[in-house]
């Protein structure tokens, strides 16, 4: 019994050395909520080899949809300087848990360390849960980092010229 014991307690240091930098924040069972649009942030604690992916799975608790969401890279108080620390688009995906959801495009800043994803085509509707999974690469400073999220949603003219063009798609069909 002593020997399982020992070779599980192995087993688990040995995994969660194997994907120390791989890490994130919620679970489906205990997602992160989200009730208004406030920049939200956390630390990333880094490890070797210092690149990988940070996945975030976040519910809709507000009343509005989100069409897109956006993280950001920041040097966190008391941490080394994350200068050189950028996201990259080497795995970048949405999951919807209650419903289908994709990115329809992304942005990257040219200094890598804003990312913006966009999802106009099927908004993220209030109670939906959903994960972003996105990757970083802090080879050249390997340091622990600060990460930054949140989401918007249309502005109120962006949705009534979208109801425009619908009205005139429909109207050009009959």
């Amino acid at each position: 019994m002593m020997k399982k014991m020992s070779l599980l307690a192995a087993m688990v240091l040995f995994a969660s050395l194997a994907v120390a930098h791989d890490g994130g924040l919620g679970t489906q069972a205990n997602p992160i909520t989200l009730a208004d649009l406030s920049v939200q942030e956390t630390i990333h604690n880094d490890d070797d080899p210092f690149k990988g992916t940070f996945t975030l799975i976040v519910q809709n608790t507000s009343d509005a949809a989100w069409t897109d969401f956006h993280f950001g890279i920041f040097t966190a108080q008391g941490e080394g300087d994350a200068s050189n620390v950028f996201f990259a688009d080497d795995v970048l995906t949405m999951v919807g848990y209650n419903a289908v959801h994709t990115i329809d495009s992304y942005v990257i800043s040219p200094e890598g360390d804003t990312l913006d994803l966009y999802f106009d085509s099927n908004p993220v509707q209030p109670g939906e849960l959903v994960g972003f999974t996105v990757f970083t690469d802090n080879t050249a400073d390997e340091v622990n980092f600060g990460i930054c999220f949140y989401p918007t949603v249309p502005e109120p003219a962006s949705l009534a010229l979208l109801g425009l063009g619908g009205l005139a798609m429909i109207r050009r069909k009959k």
